[in-house]
């Protein structure tokens, strides 16, 4: 994963902080440019400049809880979609019914929740009474601490290892010789390996009896 753009609340996401985290500037840090900054509108039209191709922002349906039969709230803000224009080199789209299990944000979600409850430690650490250090932020202060930790990690990870499903060990057919070396020849049929002949019974043990045919016309054996 890479976070182009993520921002931290201290309350819930409404219809008008989407609107600013769409189409607003919030305060960065440089230590981690994702966090915050432009609006996202504007960095992905410099992607489409760039890349002279249109980008296409896929999102699940948030804002239809309502009874409205056309729902103009969040994701189905109409100033936003209309900034997403393909004047611009951009595309807006909504995720099918129940699309929010395609949504990449959702395990995105759990990268950045794991690294915050289990990877951050405060500078002022806290102990049990068993001397244990508790992980995780303890105020809104160090949750954006932490919050911006997890996106630099992700994004460096990201940045490393952009598909990551290359790196998942595979079945690969064996290298070719190193030119100049010729493969041995397969062996011949009489050099292959041929079973030995059964062994012949002891003394004085009769040979087992004929198989008998079964009901299908074939034989079998029985052993008395």
């Amino acid at each position: 994963f890479f976070f182009l753009k993520a921002f931290l609340y201290k309350t819930a996401v409404n219809d008008d902080k989407y609107v600013d985290f769409m189409l607003k500037n919030q305060a960065t840090d440089d230590a981690c440019p994702s966090f915050g900054g432009e609006a996202l509108v504007t960095r992905l039209k410099k992607i489409a400049d760039e890349t002279k191709q249109r980008v296409l922002l896929l999102v699940d349906r948030l804002g239809t809880s309502g009874t409205k039969h056309y729902p103009d709230k969040q994701h189905f803000n109409r100033k936003v979609k209309t900034s997403f224009s393909r004047d611009n080199g951009l595309g807006y789209a909504h995720l099918p019914v129940k699309g929010y299990l395609f949504d990449p944000i959702e395990p995105a979600n759990g990268l950045i929740q794991r690294f915050v409850e289990t990877k951050w430690f405060s500078e002022t650490p806290r102990t049990t009474s068993w001397g244990h250090v508790v992980p995780g932020p303890a105020d809104f202060a160090e949750a954006v601490a932490a919050f911006k930790a997890a996106i630099c990690d992700t994004n460096d990870q990201g940045k490393k290892n952009p598909f990551p499903e290359e790196s998942m060990p595979r079945t690969v057919p064996p290298p070719p010789p190193p030119a100049g070396d010729v493969p041995p020849p397969p062996p011949l049929p009489s050099e292959q390996a041929v079973p030995p002949p059964p062994l012949p019974p002891p003394p004085g043990v009769p040979p087992p009896p004929p198989p008998l045919p079964d009901s299908k016309g074939k034989r079998k054996v029985e052993w008395a």
